[in-house]
């Protein structure tokens, strides 16, 4: 079931079924990435740039998937313009089929333009090696940059996209957030920073608690939501 239509020029090459952005000039779109404002969904036509683009911008649309999706997710934009599952509520869209990479699916897309970045995020540079996604990350040695917490570190927030040295990162310091795992965790547990930036259990006298698990990690590298935000100390 389309919704409303509306005829772009594509500003660069903008693949069929994809989440689409507004471009630099009036009129035009370009590919949405993480982290975008979406404006809609690339119809059943690949448009090279300067050609004609059709975007849906409401309704039930069809979209090919970066990653697995549950019918239900909340998704949003990969860095090809693919729908992944949301790493911050509400996303852009509502997975209407469960799927993985390569499928296409139909997804809800009444409300889209809400930027997936959280309200609270702050942007800052990545220091020297960069930083992941979903992972812990502390302040640099330099003012205005961050860099991947390890352990023991007095923690700022989570890092809600992947940053290479130099570039731009924004950082959720409190509310919910994904992180991602560096071993099993129990839904409830303490959550302090790993070496790498990954979520562990705080279970050590004397560590600082910078996160709450709101559900469990099976594994290293599950990626679960947290509460982030300081919340005391393990007493010795």
């Amino acid at each position: 079931m389309k919704g409303n239509i509306l005829n772009f020029t594509a500003e660069e090459a903008v693949p069929a079924f994809r989440f689409a952005k507004v471009g630099t000039s009036d009129g035009n779109v370009k590919l949405a990435t993480a982290g975008d404002t979406v404006l809609g969904v690339s119809t059943d036509i690949n448009s090279d740039a300067g050609r004609p683009c059709d975007v849906q911008f409401d309704g039930i649309a069809k979209i090919e998937l970066g990653g697995s999706v549950s019918f239900g997710d909340a998704v949003e934009p990969d860095s090809n313009g693919k729908a992944v599952k949301a790493t911050a509520t509400p996303g852009c869209a509502i997975a209407l089929d469960s799927g993985v990479s390569g499928d296409f699916i139909r997804i809800k897309l009444d409300g889209i333009g809400v930027p997936t970045t959280p309200v609270n995020a702050m942007k800052y540079k990545a220091a020297t090696g960069g930083v992941s996604k979903n992972t812990f990350v502390k302040l640099g040695s330099t003012a205005g940059e961050v860099t991947t917490a390890g352990a023991g570190d007095a923690v700022l927030g989570v890092a809600i996209n992947d940053a290479a040295a130099g570039a731009d990162v924004e950082v959720q310091p409190y509310g919910i957030a994904s992180v991602v795992a560096s071993a099993s965790i129990a839904a409830g547990a303490k959550i302090k920073s790993a070496a790498n930036g990954k979520a562990v259990t705080a279970s050590t006298a004397n560590d600082v608690v910078y996160a709450i698990a709101l559900e469990a990690a099976a594994a290293a590298n599950d990626v679960i939501k947290v509460q982030v935000g300081y919340a005391g100390v393990i007493s010795g």
